[in-house]
């Protein structure tokens, strides 16, 4: 996620950017919206909540995740193996090609939760 509304103002790859002069600025010398334009940019639950959607759909190609799975389901609950693991991988990959998206294998065995990964891939993705 590159730049985006919160309810605290704007945020620039998960950093706050902070409201001068009508502008908001990441750094002194550096304007990065006016705050007019900033009102235009879409909510990160929004986008968060669009990103989800697209990896459950992804998932929902290669293993049913059950029905009312939320943020908390455990992925180990899933039965995938490797080679179901190494699909989901390439097709979320693919997914998200347009955002450069390259999963770390080191990542994704750390990936406990439907929220992990979801937090994962949401920090990676313009």
């Amino acid at each position: 996620m590159s730049l985006c509304r919160t309810a605290k103002g704007v945020e620039l790859r998960g950093q706050p950017l902070v409201l001068h002069n009508g502008c908001w600025w990441w750094d002194v010398g550096c304007p990065v919206i006016t705050e007019e334009d900033a009102k235009q940019l879409p909510l990160k639950e929004e986008i968060m909540a669009t990103i989800e959607e697209r990896i459950r759909e992804v998932t929902n190609e290669i293993i049913t995740l059950p029905e009312g799975a939320d943020r908390g389901f455990e992925l180990a609950d899933l039965g995938l193996d490797s080679l179901d693991a190494a699909e989901l991988v390439m097709e979320l990959e693919e997914e998200f090609s347009d955002d450069h998206l390259e999963i770390d294998d080191e990542a994704v065995e750390q990936w406990r939760t439907l929220g992990d990964m979801v937090d994962y891939i949401s920090e990676r993705v313009e």
